[in-house]
């Protein structure tokens, strides 16, 4: 895959992992402190801007990591349905359709690289959502004294998320594993 691709889907797995450190800071120390953070993002200059980018991909990095070791599980049960419980396989057609097709390196890449974003929000949706009712349970902050209707909020916006982010990185991982399987499959049948 081209590192570019992969620099700006750790970026982006990054900053949503900053955010969500973000709302636990708040909730341990409060958030008086976001008017200064406002003030120090305003008047950035470029060194702050890309030392801000490099902790985001490092940030990214290893959030990356632990949520393809969160979201491992699914994806080897699609793995085994998909291949009929052979596994070795699936590594098998993938290395041949990375290694010897450049039009099928460069869909199964387009479509790992979404799958790696969506991964990321499949894990940092959910922890984002409750944390967020926690934040409003200890202090009320969100929408004044709306502090019901606020968890109501805060609980669909974050399960709709969460649930699609689900749903489209299930869906995505069972078609990416699909096209894995048919390049497999093509090019035994050409070999033979």
């Amino acid at each position: 895959m081209k590192t570019t691709a992969i620099f700006a889907e750790l970026l982006i797995i990054g900053v949503m992992t900053i955010l969500l450190l973000f709302i636990v800071f708040g909730i341990a120390v409060g958030t008086q402190w976001c008017p200064t953070l406002l003030v120090l993002i305003k008047g950035a200059n470029l060194l702050m801007s890309v030392l801000v980018l490099a902790l985001a991909y490092i940030i990214g990095i290893i959030a990356d990591e632990s949520c393809d070791s969160i979201t491992r599980p699914l994806e080897n049960r699609v793995i085994k349905r998909v291949f009929d419980d052979n596994s070795s396989k699936a590594w098998e057609f993938q290395a041949r359709a990375l290694l010897k097709s450049s039009e099928a390196a460069t869909g199964l890449e387009y479509m790992r690289g979404r799958i790696r974003i969506l991964r990321a929000i499949v894990v940092i949706a959910p922890l984002a959502t409750g944390l967020g009712i926690a934040e409003i349970l200890l202090r009320g902050t969100f929408f004044g004294s709306l502090k019901l209707g606020s968890i109501t909020l805060v609980a669909i916006v974050g399960s709709l998320l969460s649930a699609s982010a689900f749903f489209t990185y299930h869906h995505l991982t069972d078609n990416y594993w699909r096209r894995v399987k048919e390049f497999g499959q093509k090019e035994k049948e050409e070999y033979n």
